[in-house]
């Protein structure tokens, strides 16, 4: 019953209730676990997910094929090459291997992590009984942009099913070269087999159409989208409208996006929303391309949805070419597109220009205002936040939480104490805003900044609501900054009770410790760190190149160029 119900909250996603109800079984049989982890595992909280397969097997409890399968799924999406090949060796050891799911999983996870070599031999002892394995090595070879393998491997599947016509020609589609092939291959298609394209199919195909110029060839996939019902699918029909403008057909592409907005109501601003909330940022620069080709007329949430991308891509140079569209229209003053701007310069690096954009707003309001509050924070210009709070409030407008959030980090990075403190007060006295977790959270962060970690610890207890790590956190890393082991201690203990795996803390000690020389408590906090077996998040970096933003980390190989990148770093 306890696992029935532990299923159902995983479901749901009550993951803390199905964590709670699991936690407190006496006896937990390989079903409890799995429900568990396939639970995380499902809503993408993966390393909790690692976490208790670790744990299961610690307890000497035996895998099955749902463990298994499970768990490399999990090492696959973290890109965990080390877990994964331990798990392997387990794998190897149960003789589970066989099962259809176990050996597709397990050449997912070496494909997934680029081990391509790795996958190729899981394929040759598995594909005889596992037919799967076909599509999945496909993909293996398409991710890895070995084409010449890819079309290999395609000649021997026993069947070709639509997904692997996809792969193949999507691949081909995408790599330098390949797209006269992805139309030769889609003529086959159509010539020789009995399967039809779907929509993915067909994107594929208007995309290489439109990388070399192809205007008959895409006019007639057109004719084919139109058969099967296609072109009014989002991404086939914005794959078409490129198309026809990379073709200098305008007329063409007019009429289709005509037809996709007369008919599923589509509007470029809301498509661009959507991308925005799915964090695809490279692609609503993208189509605001497209819009000028069609001459399509922006308004002002065009530019407050591109603005905002430019923020979250940290790209300065296109916010720049933006702003520069912009000020042909009427929107600079405009409030929503000017309170964007504002923002856009603010966390792009440029304070000046968002000065600028904030003194172009006609009538700024409360969210205007708190933007440019904002700005100052991030740059540690508290005093002059301060007075811009005040100019606000000649103004009569109001201030609401956003405000002072920004405020409050305006103070701490200035190491404002005195003027954050009695800002914070004044709150719900004067403005009638009650503090929120967010804006006790600052004035942690102000104290503890400025040296004062038993005033911030003090402050901690005596919140009328309970703190969160967050809270916590704040003040561990302060005491690091100050070294301060006391306190720190204290605070590290605290977060161990409010969470088993406090990695952060953990870390912050062990440095303190190495820094005060306290040497035996440093391993000991070691120890406990590798107790947990978690990984940190990687820091990265990113660079602007030909108005296209590269991010990189350590280890990464989601990057199109990775091996190129590293052949550069072993020749250097």
């Amino acid at each position: 019953s306890t696992n029935f119900a532990i299923t159902k909250h995983c479901k749901n996603g009550q993951l803390h209730i199905a964590r709670n109800l699991f936690d407190k079984m006496p006896q937990r049989t390989v079903v409890s676990w799995n429900s568990m982890i396939s639970g995380y595992s499902k809503r993408a909280n993966f390393i909790e997910a690692l976490g208790l397969v670790s744990l299961m097997h610690r307890a000497n409890v035996q895998f099955d094929q749902n463990t298994f399968s499970t768990s490399l799924s999990v090492c696959a999406n973290l890109q965990s090459l080390t877990d994964g090949k331990l798990i392997h060796s387990l794998l190897l050891k149960s003789g589970s291997e066989n099962f259809e799911f176990v050996g597709s999983t397990l050449l997912h996870f070496y494909a997934s992590n680029f081990q391509i070599e790795e996958a190729k031999k899981v394929f040759d002892e598995l594909h005889d009984g596992n037919e799967l394995l076909y599509s999945l090595m496909l993909v293996g070879y398409v991710r890895c942009n070995l084409m010449s393998e890819a079309f290999d491997l395609f000649m021997k599947i026993p069947e070709w099913d639509v997904r692997a016509w996809t792969t193949l020609i999507s691949g081909y589609a995408k790599s330098e070269d390949g797209c006269e092939k992805a139309l030769e291959l889609f003529c086959w298609m159509r010539r020789c087999s009995e399967v039809m394209p779907n929509e993915f199919t067909l994107d594929s195909v208007v995309r290489a159409c439109s990388k070399i110029g192809y205007l008959r060839e895409g006019r007639a996939v057109h004719g084919v989208l139109e058969k099967f019902g296609c072109e009014f699918d989002p991404s086939v029909g914005s794959a078409l409208i490129e198309f026809y403008c990379n073709c200098k057909a305008i007329d063409d592409a007019m009429r289709v996006y005509n037809r996709i907005v007369n008919l599923n109501p589509v509007t470029w601003n809301s498509l661009m929303s959507g991308y925005i909330q799915n964090g695809r940022h490279e692609e609503v620069l993208q189509l605001y391309v497209t819009m000028r080709r069609l001459s399509i007329d922006s308004t002002r949430s065009t530019f407050s949805v591109l603005f905002h991308a430019c923020s979250c891509l940290g790209s300065l140079q296109q916010g720049q070419l933006l702003h520069a569209h912009m000020l042909k229209t009427p929107f600079e003053s405009n409030v929503y597109a000017g309170t964007s701007l504002t923002d856009m310069y603010s966390k792009c690096g440029s304070i000046l220009d968002a000065q600028k954009s904030f003194a172009s707003i006609s009538s700024p309001n409360v969210a205007a205002w708190t933007a440019i509050i904002n700005g100052y924070a991030l740059h540690g210009l508290g005093s002059e936040a301060i007075l811009l709070f005040e100019h606000m409030l000649e103004q009569g407008v109001v201030p609401n939480a956003a405000t002072f959030v920004g405020l409050l980090s305006a103070c701490g990075r200035a190491g404002l104490v005195n003027e954050g403190m009695e800002i914070f007060h004044s709150m719900q006295k004067h403005y009638g805003v009650v503090p929120a977790l967010e804006h006790y959270c600052c004035v942690v962060d102000l104290l503890s900044r400025s040296g004062h970690l038993h005033e911030a610890e003090r402050f901690i207890i005596e919140m009328p609501i309970e703190a969160d790590g967050v809270v916590w956190g704040a003040l561990i890393n302060a005491c690091w900054f100050w070294m301060n082991m006391e306190v720190g201690e204290r605070v590290a203990e605290r977060m161990h009770t409010m969470d088993p795996k406090p990695t952060f803390a953990y870390v912050i000690m062990s440095n303190i410790y190495a820094k005060l020389g306290k040497w035996g408590e440093k391993m000991n906090m070691r120890k406990r760190l590798k107790g947990l077996e978690v990984k940190k998040d990687p820091g990265y970096s990113w660079i602007e190149l030909n108005s296209r933003v590269h991010v990189f980390f350590v280890e990464d190989k989601t990057h199109s160029d990775c091996n190129m990148i590293y052949e550069t770093l072993e020749h250097l």
